[in-house]
């Protein structure tokens, strides 16, 4: 078993405005208008709200803002970059920073793809059912998805465990025949050379299966089973300790979550339902701005980051390809600003996060 386990975070590269967002959001539309919206108003407290710092409000097009970041989270410990990528019958929806990620090697940082297999929808706006970019899948036998993706995996940054890339993808079970794309990815990878494909799927709250039952080398622990898991007076007490979160509580069903109660569940799970999954650590939470109603914050606390990741350091599990094998623990995320959960410097914190992650690693 490695000693020291790999570290990591997801990467959103969506700062940048695109059509698709100007019909649907307005022209302009970046993810910086949900950390507005965020900051706006007294919806989450000021201990939940975050604003960037030495980066700015940066555009990921450019080369300079990636190179920034990769040499942030290089400093910092970071092993990779889990990017989220998007495909639908051959639309990527937003390709441009990952195109130019292949192109001029930043962040030079190694990186693997998530590949966030849901619908887009105006559900920020209330309008769950308004599909504004439907996710379709291909037939067995097309092979568009896996050709793009091998030209990625060859790149020398592409995060690999022994000579395996590695792959994690968010909804496993809503893709048709799942057993028998994985089955045909990896017949590819290893025809192209590689020993193996490592597939990693995202645990749903529900999901009791092992990895195996759907084809795939590992789960990470799920985040929104640990806060469904706590029980509905835990869960509203936070919001309750004040006069602006009770108004909240009783208005909108927002929750002020206290992260202690949050940490100490992730922390039971991976001795419990989560064992042997891999261990997923938040960096904050606060997505006011993406939701008009039953919205999450909690308070950011580097410490309280630091003792829970200390945690899943000890709790990792090994992940294995044929010519190799590390343990993984996954931060949830590197630049979901607006979602509340950024390492990324910030007005507030400072580079505190990052030292955290800096000193539980060496």
């Amino acid at each position: 078993m490695s000693e020291r386990p790999d570290v990591f975070a997801f990467y959103l590269p969506q700062f940048y405005p695109i059509p698709h967002n100007d019909t649907w959001w307005g022209e302009g539309f970046t993810e910086w208008n949900t950390l507005l919206q965020a900051q706006r108003g007294y919806r989450a407290p000021r201990e939940a709200r975050l604003t960037p710092g030495s980066l700015g409000f940066y555009d990921e097009r450019l080369t300079d803002t990636r190179a920034a970041q990769g040499k942030l989270a290089r400093d910092a410990g970071l092993a990779a970059f889990a990017v989220y990528h998007y495909w639908s019958l051959g639309d990527r929806v937003m390709p441009e920073v990952v195109d130019r990620m292949l192109a001029d090697g930043e962040p030079d940082l190694p990186f693997f793809f998530c590949w966030a297999n849901h619908h887009w929808t105006r559900a920020w706006a209330g309008e769950p059912d308004q599909i504004t970019w439907e996710q379709q899948y291909e037939e067995l036998g097309d092979d568009r998805h896996i050709d793009w993706l091998l030209e990625a995996f060859a790149d020398p940054r592409y995060y690999r465990i022994g000579t395996a890339p590695v792959m994690a993808v968010y909804d496993v079970q809503a893709i048709p025949h799942a057993r028998e794309v994985f089955a045909r990815w990896r017949e590819r990878v290893r025809t192209a050379g590689f020993s193996d494909l490592v597939i990693i799927g995202m645990a749903a709250p529900t999901t009791t299966a092992s990895p195996a039952d759907h084809a795939l080398d590992a789960w990470v622990q799920s985040f929104s089973g640990a806060v469904q898991a706590i029980p509905a007076w835990r869960r509203a007490l936070g919001s309750l300790k004040s006069p602006s979160g009770a108004y909240q509580f009783f208005r909108r069903g927002d929750y002020r979550l206290q992260r202690e109660v949050l940490d100490a569940n992730l922390r039971e799970r991976r001795r419990g339902a989560d064992a042997d999954r891999i261990p997923q650590v938040v960096s904050g939470w606060n997505n006011v701005g993406r939701r008009s109603s039953r919205a999450w914050s909690m308070a950011h606390d580097p410490d309280a980051f630091a003792t829970d990741l200390a945690d899943a350091l000890k709790c990792a599990p090994s992940i294995s390809s044929p010519d190799g094998e590390r343990r993984l623990v996954c931060v949830n995320a590197w630049n979901e600003w607006g979602e509340g959960m950024a390492m990324e410097p910030s007005v507030e914190l400072g580079s505190a996060m990052l030292e955290r992650l800096s000193r539980a690693l060496t």
